[in-house]
C-alpha cells in the first residue's frame, strides 16, 4: 500500500493476527454499521491499528482497494 492510496476505517473487534495477517469482525465502516463480519486483512494493506479496551471498539485503517476485493464497499 502506497502513501497516496485511499483509506477507509473500519471498527469492530480484533480477533487474531498471524506473521501476516489480522483477523477482524467488522461492526462499521466508514461509521456506517454493517452486519458483524468476520474478515482476514493482510498487514500490506492496514495502515493503522487500535485497539481498545471497550469491546467492539478497535479500529483498523485499510486501503479502499482491499475493502472492494472483499466486496465490503
Amino acid at each position: 500500500m502506497r502513501a497516496t492510496d485511499p483509506v477507509h476505517t473500519i471498527t469492530g473487534t480484533y480477533i487474531a493476527d498471524t506473521a501476516k495477517a489480522i483477523h477482524f469482525e467488522i461492526h462499521a465502516i466508514c461509521n456506517d454499521s454493517c452486519e458483524p463480519n468476520k474478515q482476514w486483512f493482510p498487514f500490506s494493506q492496514v495502515s493503522k491499528i487500535t485497539k481498545d479496551k471497550n469491546v467492539g471498539c478497535d479500529t483498523l485503517i485499510v486501503s479502499e482497494w482491499i475493502l472492494k476485493e472483499k466486496g465490503l464497499i
